[in-house]
This record gives C-alpha cells, structure tokens and sequence, in this order.
C-alpha cells in the first residue's frame, strides 16, 4: 500500500527555489581552505609553488588562471594565458629583470604554461571549483546559512549587532 504524502505550499515553494535545487542536484563541495598555521609570506608562497587559493605559480612568477576540472583525471589545470605579454611598461621591466621572458620555454604554447594539480595530491586545497574564481564566489554565496557564519578558520563568526 502507498502512503500519499501531502505538502503545504511552503513547503513546494522551498523545495522549488534555486538553493534547494542546488543542493540537492549538486555534488560539488564548496569548502574553504584552513591554512592551519601555514607560512604565508610572499617567499614561503613563491618556494611551495601555489598561493592560499591553491592557484600555481608559473615559471616567470605570475599566478597561473583555473582553466577547468577533468573529470576523469580529477585534476584542475591552471595556465598562464601569457599573462607576460599584457603587462603594463613598468611591470614588464619589473619581470624582466626577475625572469627572461625571451627564453620562456611556454611562450609558443597557445596558452602558454599549463599545471595540473590533481585532487589526490593536494585534497584540501584543490576542489572541482577553483577557489577564487567567479563560480566559486557565486556558489559559495549560495551556501546555506549554517556553513556561510563558518569562517576560514573554522570558528563560528558571529554576526554584527545593530545599535
């Protein structure tokens, strides 16, 4: 025998709004980094290779952009873009005396230095959203309540008083 089961008009409407689709339609986790006591100064960054967003860092210098999600390598490629090539006078200069961009190896690639970082090496750093990007942002903001007053550092953040 099958039970019906009756819903109030409340109820349909929350079960039909965008964040309710969107949790139960999407397996994607948006969960943000915790350094735990992490060096982050700009050398510290620069020797292990990717800032706190989990963005790499190409040869020249510059952070390497999210450039998708492979699904059946599970691993999120990131390339420069030649960003070298798109910088103000002062900043060339300022690059140019760090690294020789006429000798970069990847400046004839079409988007130029590619890094992939795989979900297995680095799993709480790298998720299928690159975090930074515009579609994390969007989504993140479309967490419910509960995981949005969790703050970077795990701790309850707690909201600000009106007078």
């Amino acid at each position: 025998m099958i039970s019906s089961i009756t819903i109030t008009t409340y109820e349909a409407k929350a079960l039909s709004s965008p964040r309710r689709r969107l949790a139960s339609t999407s397996r994607r986790p948006i969960i943000d980094y915790n350094p735990r006591n992490e060096d982050l100064s700009k050398h510290a960054l620069l020797s292990r290779g990717y800032d706190q967003k989990g963005w790499p860092f190409a040869p020249c210098g510059l952070l390497a952009r999210p450039n998708g999600f492979d699904q059946k390598y599970q691993r999120l490629t990131f390339c420069c873009f030649k960003q070298c090539l798109n910088l103000t006078h002062k900043a060339l200069q300022d690059l140019q005396s760090r690294y020789d961009i006429g000798q970069c190896p990847h400046i004839h690639n079409q988007t130029g230095y590619a890094k992939h970082m795989y979900v297995k090496e680095h799993p709480r750093l790298i998720n299928e959203i690159a975090r930074g990007s515009k579609r994390y942002n969007t989504l993140k903001k479309m967490r419910p309540a509960s995981l949005r007053g969790v703050g970077p550092t795990g701790q309850r953040q707690s909201a600000p008083i009106a007078p």
